[in-house]
């Protein structure tokens, strides 16, 4: 099965414990790794937060993360990312 997880703003690749890092992100990495461990392709959409970052990264056998053009690729903090949702929608 394909599955696509919408995490606008926790990425699974994001460093735990920088800003508004933390368990969302670890929880997004687990469930995707977990469901491609049982033969699923696992694609998590969420947004873009660095200028240099790759469209899509593969993450583990089975999972890439693609990174949305919504807003500008900065670190923003999750409250400040409703106006860039629009985009983000259009996007997938």
């Amino acid at each position: 099965m394909r599955i696509d997880m919408v995490s606008e703003h926790a990425g699974p690749l994001a460093a735990v414990g920088g800003v508004d890092a933390g368990g969302q992100n670890v929880h997004v990495a687990a469930l995707a790794l977990a469901l491609a461990e049982r033969g699923h392709e696992v694609v998590v959409h969420t947004r873009r937060d660095t200028a240099d970052t790759p469209d899509t990264v593969p993450m583990a056998p089975g999972v890439t993360v693609e990174h949305v053009p919504a807003g500008p690729p900065v670190p923003l903090p999750k409250d400040d990312l409703l106006p860039y949702m629009p985009a983000f929608g259009e996007h997938l």
